[in-house]
C-alpha cells in the first residue's frame, strides 16, 4: 500500500492505494460454499505485504460476507517444514483454507495437509500458484475438486482464443526459452504495453512528467483485451476474476462458463462499506 501511494507509481494490477480490497473471489465463495466460510483459516508467508493483505482481507470478508476466521497462521518465509501449520489447520477443523505466498509454499502446505490425512472443503492458494510448477510439486494432493484459484487475468489454457496471450507466450519463449507464462506475467506484459503506447503518444520529447500525466488519464486499460480492463490512472481495483480448479494434473475453468465474474465489488477500508468494482 505504501508503494502504491507514491504519486508517480501506477500498478498495472490496479490494487488500490491502501483503501481497497477486492471481493472477486470472496463473494463467489460466500455463495458457493456458505458453510465453509464459517470455519476459515488464512495461512501466509510472513512478510510485510502478505501480513498487510491478510489483515485487510479478513476485515473485509468478515464485515460484508460474514466470514468467520477461526485462525491466522503466519509461516516464516524461509520455513520448509509445513507440518506444524497443517497440524494446526486440522486441529482447527478448518473448512476453508487460503494461502498467500509463493507457489512452492502453497504446494508444501497441500502436501503437509495430505500427510495428516486432512482435506478442507476448499483450499484456495493465491494467484502465484497458477503455474504448472505448483501442480508438479503438489502432485495428487491437489486433485479431488477442492482446490480453486481465482485469477484477475485470462486463463493461459485458453490462449488459442486470445491473440495477445499468444503474442506474450511467443515472445517469452524468444527471450527465455522454456519459461512458463503466468498470471502475473500477463500484468508485466501489460505494463510494458502501456508504457510503449503512452510513450508514442507523448512523442519525441519524452519526459517523466509527460508520461505521468498521460498514465494518470488512463482509466480502462488492457493490452488488446488480454484481461479485464484496469483503472491504472486512479489505481482503483477491479473485482473481475475467473476461477479455475484442477483436474487430471491440469488447470481447468470452473466458473463462469465464459469470460469473467465481475459482480462482487470491492471493500473500502476507510468507509467499511462495499463499493462497485472498477471499471464497469
Amino acid at each position: 500500500d505504501q508503494m502504491k501511494a507514491v504519486a508517480n507509481a501506477f500498478p498495472m494490477n490496479a490494487a488500490g492505494t491502501g483503501d481497497q480490497r477486492s471481493f472477486g473471489q470472496y463473494g463467489w465463495l460466500a455463495s458457493a460454499f456458505p458453510d465453509a466460510i464459517k470455519k476459515a483459516v488464512i495461512v501466509y508467508s510472513d512478510g510485510e505485504v502478505t501480513r498487510q493483505n491478510a489483515k485487510q482481507d479478513k476485515e473485509a470478508t468478515t464485515n460484508i460476507y460474514g466470514f468467520n476466521w477461526i485462525d491466522e497462521i503466519p509461516v516464516a518465509t524461509t520455513e520448509t517444514n509445513y507440518a506444524p501449520a497443517a497440524q494446526q489447520i486440522k486441529s482447527d477443523g478448518a473448512a476453508y483454507v487460503t494461502f498467500v505466498g509463493a507457489y512452492q509454499q502453497a504446494a508444501s502446505l497441500a502436501k503437509a495437509m495430505a500427510q495428516f490425512q486432512f482435506k478442507p472443503q476448499v483450499y484456495m492458494p493465491t494467484v502465484t500458484a497458477y503455474t504448472p510448477n505448483f501442480l508438479a510439486q503438489s502432485g495428487a494432493t491437489v486433485e479431488g475438486g477442492n482446490v480453486f484459484l481465482a485469477m484477475p487475468t485470462s486463463l493461459l489454457e485458453e490462449r488459442a482464443s486470445n491473440p495477445e496471450l499468444q503474442l506474450y507466450a511467443q515472445w517469452l519463449q524468444q527471450v527465455k526459452p522454456g519459461a512458463l507464462p503466468t498470471s502475473l506475467g500477463q500484468f508485466a506484459w501489460g505494463a510494458a504495453a502501456l508504457f510503449v503506447q503512452e510513450a508514442i503518444a507523448v512523442g519525441p520529447n519524452l519526459t517523466r512528467g509527460a508520461m505521468v500525466q498521460r498514465v494518470r488519464a488512463v482509466h480502462a486499460f488492457s493490452p488488446n483485451h488480454m484481461y479485464p480492463d484496469n483503472d491504472v490512472g486512479e489505481k482503483r481495483m477491479t473485482d473481475c476474476v475467473v476461477v479455475a480448479t484442477i483436474r487430471n494434473n491440469a488447470f481447468v475453468r470452473y466458473m463462469p462458463a465464459s469470460g469473467f465474474r465481475c459482480q462482487d465489488g470491492i471493500y473500502s477500508l476507510t468507509t467499511k462499506k462495499k463499493l462497485a468494482g472498477y471499471p464497469k
